[in-house]
């Protein structure tokens, strides 16, 4: 059974002992980075105390900088502290409660997710291991979507089987950092104190870094979004603000800062590679022309074994899919088209086949429908019906036979479920049964 969470602090006896020095969110006033007294317009140093929701939020400050914070809940029990340097930015080990009973430990730089992270749901384990920058890098342990316990190896958001090695955002986030308001925007360039900018320049919330734009010699080099503390997205720029590599990061189930794909544009147009990463552990490579998919492009199983084969041209594609690409044991071919209203979906003729080479099912298809055969080891037909160009799903009614021929069952299928009556025959081709569905359920037999 789990056990109910307790807070992992107590009251601490600075925040006890300070309360002649604690004053109200209300009596302070926040410029140029710092806090002063409304009254006497002195810099703070001492306690701010700050109540919202339920919360109580007491603020440590030393000569009108912001060095630590504690915030307690309604039963006076530490459930979140922080600490900043001297940009206000959070840094070093962060701890922190909530209301659901997660329970977390992070480790932060400049207000950034760096270092060993680890969130708990009340003793069962959701993530730990190593970020940099937000993004999962390193050693790390997680609850997959299917709850099953991973221990994998991250860089940069992709789970390898090699070295972590560098971040590619390093360079980025060695970078001095500035807030907005120091900067100026002039001529297309960023400037500080009338000199372009070389640096990182960054928004923030609670000390937590939200957004970031870098720039060398005053131009914009790359772009970032954070949420929660984690990276979202990444776009880092070529020879122009037009021309860029684009990575988008997710998650995997309570594991955030999972790279999910990469894209590189030109024109603003995607051009080149591009990669999808799926929760599965599925893989897509391949390439764009102006926003189309085109050429060769590659899809690798869990195990980073090819199964898929795609040609793809004037937005439509051709695909072969493998039992063993190494052996070339075909598993099946298929094409498909792309549609402003359905997107991607089959077209011309599909066959599957079995490990020996065989045929054992063929579609053809005709706009949003497909007619399906399957074939006995013998190449005698074994069912036949309509399904979804859409879904692969049955349509309508599906026939199977005995392998002399005679009519074994007729079934009825809608949006791929047993719909209305179904109708079962014996060798002989009597019926001897007769079963009613409805999606699926019966309801009479």
């Amino acid at each position: 059974m789990k056990k109910k969470i307790v807070s992992f602090l107590a009251l601490s006896s600075l925040v006890l002992a300070a309360n002649s020095n604690v004053i109200k969110e209300s009596e302070i006033f926040v410029k140029d980075g710092k806090a002063y007294n409304l009254s006497t317009e002195n810099v703070i140093t001492g306690i701010m105390l700050k109540e919202k929701d339920g919360l109580s939020y007491y603020t440590t400050y030393k000569n009108g900088v912001k060095l630590s914070e504690k915030i307690l809940n309604s039963n006076r029990e530490v459930i979140g502290e922080y600490n900043f340097d001297e940009n206000g930015l959070v840094t070093g080990k962060v701890l922190y409660t909530d209301s659901y009973g997660i329970k977390s430990e992070s480790n932060y730089l400049k207000g950034l997710r760096t270092g060993y992270s680890k969130a708990e749901y009340y003793e069962d384990l959701d993530y730990q291991g190593d970020f940099n920058y937000g993004i999962a890098h390193g050693k790390m342990k997680y609850m997959d979507v299917n709850y099953i316990l991973q221990d994998k190896v991250f860089a940069d958001g992709v789970a390898v089987t090699g070295n972590v090695g560098q971040s590619v955002f390093k360079p980025y986030f060695d970078m001095k950092f500035y807030k907005q308001d120091k900067i100026t925007l002039k001529d297309g360039k960023a400037t500080i104190n009338n000199k372009n900018l070389t640096g990182t320049v960054i928004s923030e919330k609670d000390g937590v870094v939200d957004s970031a734009t870098s720039y060398k010699n005053g131009l914009k080099i790359a772009d970032f979004k954070f949420n929660g503390g984690f990276m979202t997205e990444a776009k880092v720029y070529g020879s122009s603000e037009s021309s860029y590599k684009l990575y988008k990061f997710g998650s995997l189930n309570f594991l955030s800062g999972v790279l999910t794909s990469t894209d590189n544009y030109e024109n603003n147009k995607r051009n080149g590679m591009s990669e999808i990463f799926y929760e599965d552990g599925w893989k897509f490579h391949g390439s764009y022309k102006d926003d189309l998919l085109d050429g060769t492009a590659h899809y690798y199983d869990e195990n980073g074994i090819l199964k898929y084969v795609y040609e793809y041209k004037n937005n439509a594609y051709k695909a072969i899919s493998y039992f063993d690409y190494n052996k070339k044991t075909v598993e099946s071919t298929f094409e498909g088209k792309y549609t402003d209203k359905d997107g991607w979906i089959k077209s011309g003729k599909a066959i599957y086949y079995t490990e020996d080479g065989k045929v054992k099912e063929e579609i053809v298809y005709d706009g949003y429908k497909g007619y399906t055969k399957f074939y006995y080891p013998s190449g005698k037909l074994k069912m036949e019906g309509y399904v979804s160009s859409l879904t692969d799903y049955y349509e309508g009614e599906l026939k199977e036979y005995y392998e002399d021929g005679t009519l074994k069952t007729k079934w009825n299928y809608a949006e791929g479920y047993l719909n209305g009556k179904q109708f079962y025959y014996d060798e002989k081709g009597n019926q001897t049964k007769v079963e009613e569905y409805d999606y699926g359920y019966i309801i009479n037999n």
